[in-house]
């Protein structure tokens, strides 16, 4: 369940941000999960997933996935 990871790996990252890289475990978490909603055809979803991974940090794989996310969510509101 993705939405409990990000949810748990966000109060850690808060609490302790340093802990056993919680940052980039939160960010790997928002990414997989993205994944996972591209997958089951929710790209809206899965355009916020990418975003709050690209907040943590930026990378141009990331920025692709959020890129291709955005343009289905538009194409999907078009319908």
């Amino acid at each position: 369940n993705w939405q409990l990871v990000i949810e748990n790996f966000s109060v850690l990252n808060e609490i302790a941000p340093n802990f056993q890289g919680a940052r980039s475990l939160l960010r790997e978490a928002h990414i997989s999960y993205g994944n996972e909603l591209l997958q089951a055809q929710e790209s809206c979803l899965a355009k916020e997933q990418f975003g709050a991974a690209q907040k943590i940090a930026v990378d141009s794989k990331t920025e692709e996935q959020l890129s291709e996310a955005e343009k289905q969510c538009v194409d999907s509101t078009n319908r």
